[in-house]
């Protein structure tokens, strides 16, 4: 009895496969070990290549055979490549090639090219999963386009993009940085405030300027002794401009600040309003979005 259990404890613990012939709708046909690692998937051991497929998108024949290496070929890697593509993107490689098509503006050097081209993707977004296809790509995306994609995203669906925003502001590229931290201010909500913020001391000193230029946007006065410590206080002449700018617009609403330029006058103004303004944030509190021994490392290791 005692072996009995031990041996279904042993079959219950590794998972199941048998020597089966996988099917696809084109009559082509894979013989190996399938196995079913979770519902949406079947895997074949053929050898020793594994290759995975959607299990919406096969039928599996059960026999004996456990076929040999030589049926993985081109053709059958690039199967498993598109299947890959469409289970991500919810499309065909036709759709796809409509998508690509509708997103060639975005690499225009001319704006209003690429403003034009981001209206269209909402067009497109009415029939196709524009939306998913460019979520799905940003991973895998580098250059001048990436943050295009995620201002595309936030005209596509602005709920939707704030989650993906939230992943990509740890980006350790700072066009992308920066960039999120100003399409984070355009929702203008008190939660996103202290992200932005610790925008303010990104190793970047570009992304230090975008993170000025959104607190700005965003307009909480609680960013105002951000703005003073992290952005006035700093020899960075850009920086200071770009945070007296930020400043003016968050307290656009009293005239007396529009007259305020140096940190020594902005700092007594503060210190007359704070107690008007609830919780706000510590300068010395911020934690930087990327540190610079992350650039550096990951620098070192694109380098190898």
């Amino acid at each position: 009895m005692k072996k009995s259990l031990m041996l279904v404890a042993m079959f219950l613990a590794v998972p199941w496969g048998f020597a089966d012939t996988i099917h696809f709708a084109d009559g082509s046909f894979l013989d190996g070990v399938v196995s079913h690692p979770d519902a949406d998937t079947v895997k074949i051991d053929i050898g020793t290549r594994t290759l995975s497929f959607a299990a919406a998108l096969v039928t599996v024949e059960t026999n004996t055979k456990t076929g040999d290496e030589s049926q993985v070929t081109a053709d059958v890697l690039a199967k498993q490549q598109e299947q890959a593509l469409e289970a991500r993107t919810d499309m065909t490689t036709e759709q796809r090639d409509r998508v690509r098509e509708a997103l060639t503006p975005l690499w225009s050097t001319d704006e209003a090219v690429r403003n034009e081209g981001r209206r269209a993707l909402v067009e497109l977004n009415k029939s196709l999963p524009v939306f998913q296809y460019i979520d799905t790509s940003l991973p895998f995306t580098k250059g001048t386009v990436a943050p295009e994609l995620l201002s595309s995203l936030v005209e596509l669906d602005a709920a939707r993009a704030k989650d993906v925003l939230s992943r990509y502001t740890i980006n350790l590229d700072p066009a992308i940085r920066g960039k999120v931290l100003e399409l984070l201010a355009s929702y203008k909500a008190a939660d996103d405030v202290g992200t932005i913020a610790d925008g303010m001391i990104d190793p970047d000193a570009a992304v230090k300027i975008r993170a000025a230029h959104a607190l700005g946007i965003c307009g909480h006065k609680t960013a105002t002794p951000v703005l003073i410590k992290k952005g006035l206080d700093k020899e960075d002449e850009q920086l200071q401009n770009a945070s007296r700018a930020a400043l003016q617009q968050i307290w656009a609403s009293d005239a007396t600040s529009a007259n305020l330029t140096t940190s020594e006058q902005w700092t007594q103004y503060w210190n007359e309003k704070k107690d008007g303004v609830t919780n706000p944030i510590n300068p010395e509190a911020l934690k930087a979005l990327v540190t610079q021994d992350q650039l550096d490392k990951a620098t070192a290791s694109h380098d190898e």
